[in-house]
């Protein structure tokens, strides 16, 4: 395996004020955002060039992650069967094209202006299993594909973190 760039450490999520039934490290020193959005609860911690992210609740799936990269014109790769917190779980792979955007904007002045963005090629790797009391989560790991390489290491290990009591 490669070795990891990144310091790690052990993170438990709070669901309603008690300990979830799911823990996996995140990055040392970044922030991580959690919460509660309908009926699931996220974890995600960003710092370029990657992002993990864990989504709980009772509808998620592939399926459901899927369709979060609405047309950013992904190519899918195949779901594979793997194991996780010693149950099946599905996992599948993602890679989604740089992309650029124009947007106008008028300024206070009433001058219009333009807005520029632009998002790199990307790597998206999610695990789909479920806690020892049947919950559904999705576990992802997304990086830009230019840095995948660097960060394999980091990758296996976020990816081999998850743990279910």
């Amino acid at each position: 395996m490669a070795s990891k760039t990144l310091l790690w450490h052990s993170h438990t999520p709070t669901i309603a004020g008690k300990a979830a039934e799911i823990s996996f490290d995140v990055i040392d020193g970044v922030a991580v955002g959690e919460g509660d959005i309908g009926a699931f609860h996220y974890v995600s911690q960003t710092r370029a060039p990657l992002q993990v992210d864990v989504w709980i609740g009772p509808d998620m799936s592939l399926a459901w992650w899927r369709g979060r990269f609405g047309s950013r014109s992904p190519t899918l790769g195949p779901e594979s069967a793997v194991m996780l917190c010693s149950r099946s779980a599905t996992r599948q792979e993602v890679s989604v094209p740089a992309q650029q955007a124009t947007g106008v904007v008028q300024a206070d002045s009433g001058e219009i202006g333009h807005l520029h963005s632009s998002t790199p090629s990307e790597v998206h790797v999610a695990l789909a299993g479920t806690t020892a009391n049947g919950t559904p989560f999705v576990v992802a790991w997304r990086v830009a594909a230019d840095r995948r390489d660097l960060l394999r290491g980091d990758e296996a290990h976020f990816l081999s973190s998850i743990r279910c009591r």
